[in-house]
C-alpha cells in the first residue's frame, strides 16, 4: 500500500510500505565468484574504510533501546594485491574517497594510473589469507559483511585544537572565592 504523508518543510512525500511478507523484496545475494574456493573459519578477510556519519537507535524485543552507529562507505575499492611470492605475505591495498591528481605525489598517482583506478583519498593495507584475495577494482560495500558478524574497529580521534592544561590534563586552577584575583596573586613576580 502507498501512504502519503505531509512533510513540515513544505513538500509532500510518498512512502511505500510493504505490509504483506509475500510481496517483500528478497535480499540481494551476490553470485559466487568463478574459481573461488570456500572460505575456512580461520580465513582472514579484507576490511573496509568508512567514516562515522552519525548515530541512530532501534529497540529489541523487550523494548530496550539499542544504540547504532551509522557508517558511510565512500567508494571503497581494492587498488593493489601483495602476494606471498613477491612480498612474503598476502595483503590487499584498499582505497576510499576521491582526490585530485595534483594533490598526491607522483609515485602514489602512478599506483592508481597503472591499475586504471580513480585517485583515492585514503589508502590502507589489510592482511588477508590466500583464499580471501579479491581482484583489483572490486568495490567493497556493506554487503561484504553479514548481519551479526563480529568486527574489529579502528579509528582516529577528531582533532580538537590546541588545548590548555585544564582541559587536557584536568588541572584544577585556583579557588574562585575568598579574595582570589589576578591583582592579588600575579602570575609573574613583580
Amino acid at each position: 500500500c502507498i501512504k502519503p504523508f505531509h512533510n513540515p518543510r513544505g513538500s509532500d512525500i510518498t512512502c511505500t510500505l510493504i505490509t504483506d511478507p509475500a510481496n517483500r523484496i528478497p535480499d540481494y545475494v551476490p553470485p559466487p565468484l568463478e574459481g573461488q574456493r570456500p572460505m575456512a573459519p580461520s580465513s582472514r578477510r579484507v576490511g573496509v574504510i568508512a567514516v562515522k556519519a552519525g548515530m541512530t537507535q532501534t529497540w529489541d524485543g523487550s523494548g530496550a533501546r539499542v544504540p547504532l552507529t551509522v557508517l558511510l562507505i565512500d567508494e571503497c575499492q581494492v587498488v593493489g594485491i601483495k602476494s606471498e611470492e613477491k612480498h612474503g605475505y598476502w595483503a590487499l591495498q584498499i582505497g576510499a574517497g576521491y582526490r585530485k591528481q595534483k594533490s598526491i605525489s607522483p609515485s602514489e598517482a602512478g599506483l592508481f594510473l597503472k591499475q586504471g583506478l580513480p585517485f583515492k583519498r585514503e589508502l590502507i593495507e589489510c592482511p588477508v589469507s590466500e583464499d580471501a584475495v579479491l581482484p583489483v577494482g572490486t568495490h567493497i560495500t556493506a554487503g561484504h559483511f553479514v548481519a551479526g558478524q563480529n568486527v574489529d574497529v579502528t579509528g582516529r580521534t577528531k582533532y580538537k585544537g590546541f588545548a590548555g592544561v585544564m582541559k587536557r590534563w584536568g588541572f584544577k586552577g585556583m579557588p574562585a572565592s575568598h579574595g582570589t584575583s589576578p591583582l592579588l596573586h600575579p602570575r609573574e613576580p613583580t
